[in-house]
């Protein structure tokens, strides 16, 4: 299946590299000299010689967009000074590349880039890969298994396929949870390559199986919506929601610590209450959420660099135990009442 197709298959192996001390008119008349759409940003010193560039390690991509934004903001400024580190966004968003070309798609998505870098086991730079790359690599795989089977395919088998490339769930058109996995390891990973931290809330629709009972399951799916729908609306561009399962959500929250997570775990209480879905098999009298956070600071967590290496060396497990945490306030807060918020660092 394309899922477990490599990234290392589809990459580019030709990267143009710039010192991230280079000044951004030579990159730009190189990106157009060359008919490329991004260069890799490597941290060196100023005099590293341009062919030992490629043994540094990779600490941004400037991209066609990242320039005309860059200009844009800066219109009527000079730009003799201007340097690849100042163009470059802050986060570095990158695949290994042993992982699978479903993972490189999730991390596009999530993140909002269209260029991924791709290194080996020791963070060095060993590719690019771009949105498009995933797409047409995806695709290709479907129509190669479709001929595969020849006479024996039909619309269920090409529908199966499809759905096991899916990133979204699609009844409510926001990530599932496969895609949520592949988002909140790199999250992790993220915070403790930048010192950033970041927060999980874990949500659960109130007596969602009486409102099903009672209403029927159209009835339900249709609430279901109107909470998402109400949830979207509330989060930051920056959060993303994702279905965890059945009535469950799990929203990941970058750059957010305890206390803004307490905030936004408030606000989302306030509004779903608000949007006031009829429920009469509630005691609330309308559809309510419970919500547990779990939330990861670094500078708290880590005190030295080989606890920040295991950090990242066994993100999934962390991850894992991230969930578990708010998993275990959610049902603190289900205990205590419903339509409310327990913070797990509380317990």
């Amino acid at each position: 299946m394309a899922k477990h197709l490599s990234v290392s298959e589809f990459m580019s192996r030709n990267v143009t590299y710039v010192n991230c001390n280079e000044k951004l008119l030579p990159i730009a008349k190189t990106m157009r000299t060359e008919n490329i759409s991004c260069v890799m940003v490597m941290d060196s010193e100023e005099d590293t010689p341009e062919e030992k560039l490629a043994e540094r390690f990779p600490v941004g991509i400037i991209t066609e967009r990242n320039i005309v934004h860059f200009l844009a903001n800066h219109a009527g400024q000079g730009l003799d000074h201007v340097t690849a580190r100042a163009v470059a966004p802050p986060t570095l968003v990158s695949v290994h590349e042993g992982d699978s070309l479903f993972e490189a798609m999730v991390l596009c998505r999530s993140q909002r880039v269209k260029h991924l870098a791709v290194l080996d086991k020791e963070e060095h730079l060993v590719g690019v890969i771009t949105y498009s790359d995933l797409v047409d690599a995806n695709y290709n795989q479907i129509e190669l298994q479709a001929a595969l089977l020849g006479g024996e395919a039909n619309e269920g088998d090409l529908n199966a396929q499809l759905m096991e490339l899916s990133l979204t769930d699609p009844m409510l058109h926001i990530g599932n949870r496969r895609s949520m996995e592949i988002d909140l390891k790199q999250t992790h990973e993220l915070s403790i390559r930048y010192n950033r931290p970041y927060s999980i809330a874990l949500l659960d629709i109130d007596f969602f199986k009486p409102y099903n009972d009672n209403y029927g399951h159209q009835a339900g799916d249709e609430a279901l919506i109107a909470v998402t729908s109400t949830l979207n609306n509330t989060v930051r561009g920056s959060d993303r929601l994702y279905r965890y399962g059945g009535e469950e959500f799990l929203l990941l929250m970058p750059e957010t610590n305890l206390e803004a997570a307490r905030n936004a775990a408030q606000r989302l209480l306030t509004r779903v209450a608000n949007a006031n879905i009829k429920h009469e098999h509630s005691p609330f009298g309308h559809i309510t959420v419970s919500i547990g956070t779990h939330s990861f600071d670094p500078e708290m967590e880590l005190n030295a660099i080989n606890q920040r290496e295991l950090y990242i060396k066994e993100a999934k497990k962390f991850c894992e135990q991230g969930i578990a945490a708010a998993d275990k306030a959610l049902y603190a807060a289900k205990n205590d009442g419903r339509n409310r918020a327990v913070a797990a660092v509380d317990l």
